[in-house]
């Protein structure tokens, strides 16, 4: 079965709505990529994916010894969305800030890649991960780096 440009453009939205459930969490922790960027990222990635399946169609001619491959214009998103993301982090005194961001977007990117496929259920059970990983896990990881400060401000080498 051969995809439509009218499915492809359900495909693309779908993306965008995803990676902007993404974008709404780090939206709300007034993170530098937040709403539209997460969701310019997902759509982004699927038109890439559903452009790389249309061409096939359009191209692939039966009988004709041609080798179409649609997931190299997947690897090379793979690869500007790092670009992107390296943006994005940045160092101040001996933090690192924009990590998390930065992954969200990778993430954003693969939910776009899986929608432009048409992997619906793979691309909305990632989001609910994504989103389970940045919201549920925060209040576990707060309490880690509270342990951290107590523990180096007690140390050894502390002078009273």
């Amino acid at each position: 079965m051969d995809l439509t440009q009218w499915e492809s453009l359900i495909r693309i939205g779908l993306a965008a709505v995803l990676g902007g459930a993404i974008g709404y969490e780090r939206a709300t922790l007034e993170k530098s990529a937040g709403l539209r960027t997460h969701m310019l990222v997902s759509l982004g990635a699927a038109l890439f994916m559903v452009c790389s399946i249309l061409i096939i169609q359009d191209f692939d001619q039966p009988g004709v010894a041609t080798r179409l491959d649609p997931t190299r214009i997947g690897s090379t998103i793979v690869m500007g969305i790092g670009f992107l993301g390296g943006g994005i982090i940045f160092r101040q005194e001996s933090r690192v800030h924009g990590l998390t961001t930065a992954a969200g977007l990778w993430v954003a990117a693969g939910i776009g890649l899986a929608c432009g496929a048409g992997y619906f259920i793979v691309a909305g059970g990632s989001v609910l991960l994504t989103i389970v990983i940045l919201a549920a896990i925060r209040p576990m990881e707060k309490r880690v780096e509270g342990r951290g400060l107590r523990l180096r401000q007690n140390g050894p080498n502390d002078i009273a």
